[in-house]
């Protein structure tokens, strides 16, 4: 396993959890034709949404918290907590993160 910190996701990090998120949507996503133009400005939306009432966290190097291995992004309500997205860079999977 992989010696990693938790912690809870900054202002600074909302970019990258955006832009990984919208490109996993784009790699794995049954989009077929449709263009990035329609695409990528309606999942933005839907995704600033959900983080916004959302918390993320980040699994982060012990040494320079900044050097991210992955993130996800969950809501949690009275009776259940909904995970809207796991992520963990390719080169650090299968090493204990997610």
């Amino acid at each position: 396993m992989l010696p990693l910190k938790l912690r809870d996701a900054e202002v600074t990090d909302l970019h990258y959890i955006l832009k990984s998120w919208l490109r996993m949507f784009r790699r794995t996503g049954n989009y077929g034709n449709c263009p990035n133009e329609i695409m990528f400005p309606f999942h933005s939306s839907l995704c600033e949404k959900l983080l916004m009432r959302s918390k993320s966290v980040i699994a982060a190097d012990l040494v320079d918290p900044n050097h991210i291995y992955g993130f996800m992004v969950y809501e949690k309500s009275d009776d259940a907590t909904t995970m809207h997205f796991i992520y963990v860079k390719s080169i650090f999977r299968n090493m204990g993160i997610a």
